[in-house]
């Protein structure tokens, strides 16, 4: 699973898929991939091209998401986080202040639910 999530992360390839990932190997206590696969995340931050830059901003984003919808602190995340994931992840907080849960948490569209 490790290999396959840090694939996605580096191609920029179902980034939803791989936020839910992470969420429940969270909730299963199996986290020894969390360094390599947050490394990734990290590292495309500071030297991707822009495109890949939103692609992990959005990454962190639906992590919080699918944390929110599993009723899981999204701050249980935090000790992976390198210091310019930590800055994404302070600023996507203070987007959605004052915002409900609802609103704060809206559900990515990924491509298959999206055909007809």
């Amino acid at each position: 699973m490790n290999n396959e999530l840090i694939d996605k992360l580096k191609s920029g390839n179902d980034l939803t898929f791989v936020a839910e990932t992470i969420v429940t190997l969270f909730k299963d206590g199996n986290t020894e991939s969390f360094d390599s696969v947050f490394g990734i995340v990290e590292e495309q931050l500071i030297f991707g091209s822009d495109q890949v830059r939103e692609g992990m901003i959005s990454f962190l984003e639906n992590l919080k998401n699918f944390s929110a919808w599993q009723d899981l602190d999204c701050a249980v995340f935090e000790p992976w986080l390198g210091a310019e994931s930590h800055v994404v992840w302070r600023w996507l907080e203070k987007r959605w202040q004052g915002k409900s849960l609802e609103a704060a948490t809206r559900k990515p569209q990924r491509r298959e639910d999206t055909k007809l």
